[in-house]
């Protein structure tokens, strides 16, 4: 079975059992995490995956990473869940795919806004009441900063790219005038 509809089916479990419980953000938030300090350290990710290490204690080890972080016990359990399946492989896939199906629960989507350098809090507002209205959704902003875009916002939903950088409205510039 491909990875991405395993990956699929473990998030909806999960954002079934994590609804009925009230805890979906802050599991995702966890998975997320988790997913990152896993694939941050490739001895940490063998020894997880690695069936000659007892499930007692790969359990053990992501209940402390869990527990250090401030993790949900929930979390714990759905990852306990993972572990006695040898699904542990595919976490950062079922940590995506849970944190798509709760966005789209609650009936928000993730914009990636990169700017060439930090916008402030007022600017950034705007930016996202401006896309709530366009996508008629709540927005949730990621943010990010690259100063190759010289000034100008990119902003990036789903599929759909506004970009409104001075870099691209130079090269648009320098496109046309190569035309004539």
């Amino acid at each position: 079975m491909p990875e991405g509809s395993l990956a699929r089916r473990y998030a909806k479990a999960f954002i079934e059992i994590t609804t009925r419980v009230g805890v979906v953000d802050p599991v995702g938030k966890d998975l997320l995490q988790l997913a990152e300090i896993v694939e941050a350290s490739r001895e940490l990710r063998i020894a997880l995956e690695n069936p000659a290490i007892d499930r007692a204690s790969r359990k053990a080890v992501l209940a402390e990473i869990l527990r250090r972080q401030g993790g949900n016990p929930e979390t714990r359990r759905l990852v306990e869940a993972l572990i006695d399946r040898d699904r542990l492989g595919v976490l950062r896939e079922i940590a995506h795919a849970y944190r798509a199906l709760a966005d789209e629960t609650a009936g928000r989507v993730r914009a990636a806004v990169v700017s060439a350098e930090r916008l402030d809090e007022a600017r950034l507002g705007q930016i996202q009441r401006a896309l709530e209205r366009v996508t008629g959704k709540r927005v949730v902003i990621e943010r990010d900063e690259d100063p190759a875009l010289l000034a100008g916002v990119v902003t990036r939903i789903g599929s759909w790219v506004y970009d409104g950088s001075l870099r691209s409205q130079m090269t648009q510039l320098r496109d046309t005038l190569l035309e004539e």
